[in-house]
């Protein structure tokens, strides 16, 4: 069932200013759906009114709104009071709403997967196979679920019981999911075939729970989590130094444990990832210590921890500032690319970055002894980030996040959907919310494309993984809003998209 709210004060907020005072004089509010972009062109038809009175509405007034895509996009029509993909003419004698959806003219598909959730969802991580098919990852009806290289579902599981957090695929594309087991509230691993027929699970014992998952080329398994307490993991226990844990364990192609290892000191370890190069190098990067109101690490509490071979640390290298890091990935040549977000200043293995206002994004490339081979970042005044990134065999690095208002990535400047506003004298206020963002960089962390994605309501990057032929496939959030009936205003569901579309299409 799809959740529907009322968004006028929350809108507000996300923009981050207060509603204006609402003229007595009829008013056109206009909002735009789907991934693509467009505008809605209004006239005004002044029927009953002479030259002498252009500013006063007159009897019989009406209003003419034209659905115009940008390049890139298609229109695909209007809802609300006007239907269907002709202009639309509406007496204005009262407030009116009008809905717009237009759709990214590249994307291969653009697929809805059910209701998605700010917090607990369904799903939220995506792996890709070698042939474009989908490995896709959750909570809730369809935890655990696969697409062809379409986009069309062959199979997904309920799991009322199980969250996931991240997936991936081994090397003969078996499906391993991690998470947690919300009877036991204790982490989770599975391993399932390519027709979703279950090979083995195993939980570890304690609380805690699972946030990221890698497979390295031997098939050995590598996931990393928090816990509290003891963790069992098959014969050996983990005790915490105090509060919440980092553990990362190895397990092996067939689910047993084979070595697990604790990250931590007497505070609380948070949001761990991990990454893998080759069977040589294990990369985890989490926060140590607490988090401020944009659940942003303090200065030096986010670290990134290299293991080579696991068990033996190569370096560790703390964060100067405030940061967060998202995601973990690492190329073909042992290199690690780290991305996430920051607010002020921060020195990144000896990178100075400097916000612009509120968090920025940022990415980085490090080598293998973790020293930085660039760093560079994105934003605004506004706050900015890197959800997911991928790198392909090339080097080549997606990058998707999400950003507010406006955002300056290298020479092209982002700008968000936004809720317009429109009375007789023109438009008088833009509610500006969130949208998701897509930057394609060169290995050498040259910006070779932007571009952002989303309507009027909020959109929330989750997931990229490239695909063959130069396509990624995107997993996001969008807030849909529908045109109630009058008096009622905006409401709003989320809907969980899954598209794939060429990377660097404009």
């Amino acid at each position: 069932m799809k959740r529907v709210a009322l968004l006028g004060g929350w809108l507000a907020l996300a923009a981050g200013c207060a509603a204006p005072a609402v003229p007595s004089a009829p008013a056109l509010i206009a909002v735009t759906n789907g991934i693509g972009s467009g505008e809605m062109r209004v006239s005004m038809l002044k029927e009953g009114c002479g030259v002498d009175c252009l500013d006063v509405m007159g009897k019989g007034a009406a209003i003419r709104i034209v659905g115009h895509p940008h390049p890139g996009s298609r229109f695909d029509g209007f809802s609300g009071p006007c239907t269907g993909r002709m202009p639309c003419v509406l007496p204005f004698d009262r407030q009116r709403w009008v809905a717009a959806s237009f759709s990214d003219a590249a994307a291969r598909y653009d697929r809805p997967l059910g209701e998605g959730h700010l917090y607990r969802a369904s799903p939220r991580a995506i792996a890709l196979d070698k042939g474009g098919g989908v490995a896709v990852v959750g909570a809730g009806d369809a935890w655990l679920g696969r697409l062809d290289r379409e986009g069309r579902k062959a199979w997904d599981l309920a799991g009322d019981d199980v969250i996931a957090n991240a997936v991936a695929f081994d090397a003969a594309y078996d499906i391993v999911a991690v998470g947690q087991k919300m009877n036991r509230w204790c982490a989770h691993v599975e391993k399932r075939g390519a027709s979703g027929n279950p090979l083995w699970t195993f939980d570890f014992g304690g609380e805690s729970k699972a946030t990221d998952v890698a497979v390295d080329v031997a098939g050995d398994i590598y996931v990393v989590g928090t816990f509290t307490g003891v963790l069992k993991a098959g014969n050996q226990n983990l005790a915490s130094a105090g509060g919440q844990d980092v553990f990362v364990a190895r397990i092996s192609p067939e689910g047993k444990p084979i070595e697990a290892l604790r990250l931590g000191g007497s505070t609380d370890e948070r949001d761990p990832r991990i990454a893998v190069e080759g069977s040589s190098a294990v990369h985890v990067a989490y926060v140590a210590g607490g988090l401020d109101e944009m659940k942003m690490a303090d200065s030096g509490a986010t670290r990134i921890v290299s293991f080579a071979p696991f068990g033996r640390q190569a370096w560790e290298m703390p964060i100067e500032g405030k940061a967060r890091i998202e995601v973990l990935r690492t190329t073909t040549g042992g290199e690690l690319v780290v991305g996430g977000r920051f607010a002020g200043g921060i020195k990144l293995a000896g990178k100075a970055l400097r916000s612009n206002g509120g968090n920025d994004a940022m990415i980085a490339k490090l080598d293998r002894n973790g020293a930085a081979l660039w760093a560079t970042s994105f934003g605004s005044q506004k706050n900015d980030e890197v959800a997911a990134l991928d790198v392909d065999t090339s080097g080549r690095i997606a990058v998707f996040g999400t950003f507010e208002a406006e955002m300056k990535v290298s020479g092209t400047t982002l700008r968000a959907k936004r809720i317009r506003r429109t009375w007789q004298h023109g438009v008088s206020f833009d509610g500006i919310t969130l949208d998701a963002w897509l930057s394609v960089l060169s290995p050498e962390g040259e910006v070779r494309s932007a571009k952002a994605f989303g309507g009027s309501g909020s959109d929330f990057a989750l997931s990229v993984a490239w695909a063959e032929g130069g396509d990624v496939v995107l997993l996001f959030d969008q807030e849909e809003l529908g045109v109630g009936a009058e008096g009622l205003g905006l409401g709003s569901h989320l809907e969980r998209r899954l598209v794939r579309r060429p990377a660097e299409a404009p």
